[in-house]
């Protein structure tokens, strides 16, 4: 069956016995064991497979570690290709790699079209070549590593330095400058609300960042911040603006006006021994072209 065609259900006949559905699968190569429990009840994986029997498997499974086509071949822009990275444009409300073969909007899937050779790297994790992830909300520069040996370096590597800047519009006249630092923790349901503290408490790590205004609008009350992450931590820049009082528009998780985006987009991310790669939010929301302006 053709790898490409998105089914629910891929049927075949085993030429091999086992004691469960669940061990032919792991022995086939497959999935691994927790990939498969999120497809198959308890039942389903105790039932024993004889040879000759007719199986109807998820294609979630049988497809896992794939990655599907993107239909949307304009989803990214390339900034940048140099010989080892690939710097992409991400707009907001897109998902960076997909959970499994179903999903085909993300960054991952379209570079699947644009070149499928580059999903050889780290191919056993569906973010494939990714250096790094933004938010689903966040627009901005994005860099995917071109072979191992890059990702290695830069995704792995404790001495490979990196410098990552965003660019905000938050609520309120932020100061012209200035340096966060504090501890962060998550809550809920895997962690997808964070938690900050001004001290150290157990479980929680510590986030820093520098921040330098580039705009300020006085009748909405406005600021256009330039943010330095010298940490990266999840949800970081969103909850320490907040937690000093400067929400960011778009961001009603941590006390922000609702509005059609999220107003977080990264600007640049400069490698060691390389030239920052930088994108500008031109088409990516009217409040960054209007304050931008003002910044002129």
């Amino acid at each position: 069956m053709c790898a490409d065609y998105l089914v629910e259900l891929i049927y075949f006949s085993t030429l091999k016995s086992a004691d469960s559905l669940e061990q032919f699968l792991v022995d086939e190569g497959f999935a691994t064991r927790s990939w498969i429990k999120k497809y198959l009840s308890k039942k389903q994986r105790m039932q024993v497979v004889y040879s000759g029997m007719e199986l109807a498997i998820p294609s979630a499974i049988i497809n896992s570690q794939i990655i599907a086509p993107c239909p949307n071949k304009e989803l990214i822009d390339v900034v940048e290709e140099t010989a080892d990275i690939l710097a992409l444009r991400k707009p907001p409300g897109v998902h960076c790699y997909p959970l499994n073969y179903q999903d085909r909007e993300s960054v991952v899937n379209w570079v699947r079209n644009y070149n499928h050779e580059l999903l050889n790297v780290n191919q056993q994790h569906m973010d494939r070549g990714l250096l790094y992830r933004l938010d689903y909300e966040t627009s901005g520069i994005l860099l995917y590593a071109k072979n191992d040996a890059v990702y290695d370096h830069f995704r792995n590597s404790f001495n490979a330095r990196s410098e990552k800047r965003y660019l905000a519009v938050v609520h309120g006249e932020i100061g012209e400058h200035g340096e966060l630092v504090h501890w962060l923790k998550g809550a809920g349901v895997k962690g997808e609300h964070v938690k900050v503290f001004d001290e150290p408490v157990d479980g929680a790590s510590q986030a820093e960042l520098s921040f330098s205004r580039w705009a300020y609008e006085d009748e909405r009350d406005l600021s256009l911040v330039e943010v330095t992450l010298k940490t990266g931590l999840r949800h970081q820049i969103r909850v320490q603006l907040a937690m000093m009082g400067f929400p960011i528009v778009g961001d009603t998780k941590y006390g922000g006006a609702q509005d059609s985006r999220l107003y977080l987009h990264a600007l640049s991310y400069e490698l060691e021994g390389m030239e920052p790669f930088v994108v500008l939010p031109e088409t990516e929301g009217l409040l960054f072209h209007d304050l931008l302006g003002l910044n002129c």
